[in-house]
């Protein structure tokens, strides 16, 4: 996989592997991936907080009930 960063991004990927932050590039942009998939994880879970908030919850039972059923699909 090829990318092309900004100048600016550029050059502060290169600042993180010269100041000895990182080893590589890769290292860097890994690093950035998964700060970004954390994100993404605790958004998804600030949806479901709020969604339990507005009281848009099912009991344990009724989520065993889906779960299996929904294995059984598979």
């Amino acid at each position: 996989m090829n990318i092309t960063l900004t100048p600016d991004s550029e050059s502060f990927v290169q600042s993180q592997v010269g100041q000895g932050l990182y080893k590589s590039v890769n290292d860097v942009v890994n690093e950035a991936l998964n700060l970004l998939a954390k994100k993404e994880i605790n958004l998804k879970i600030d949806k479901g907080l709020k969604s339990m908030a507005n009281g848009d919850v099912i009991s344990a039972d009724e989520s065993y009930t889906k779960l299996l059923e929904k294995r059984k699909s598979y």
